[in-house]
């Protein structure tokens, strides 16, 4: 699934609560600072309930930038 980062932004403002929130594929948990292990268990969710898709266990952990989630979402 090849999915673009204007795609996935609506999803990060709303699993951080942050509308004014953006993002580049650069973009990872140390400069965002609403991902933090509660914020990542949103972001999950959101990707999950939106995108129509389910993470295991090992990718779940993976995902510490949004370089490292397209990587996931396109082997999906």
């Amino acid at each position: 699934m090849k999915v673009e980062i204007s795609e996935l932004l609506p999803l990060f403002r709303n699993a951080f609560n942050n509308q004014d929130l953006s993002i580049t594929e650069k973009s990872d948990r140390h400069s965002i600072a609403e991902w933090d292990s509660m914020g990542h268990l949103n972001l999950i969710v959101e990707l999950e309930d939106n995108l129509n898709v389910s993470f295991t266990k090992d990718e779940i952990e993976s995902i510490r930038s949004i370089k490292e989630l397209m990587e996931i979402l396109e082997s999906k």
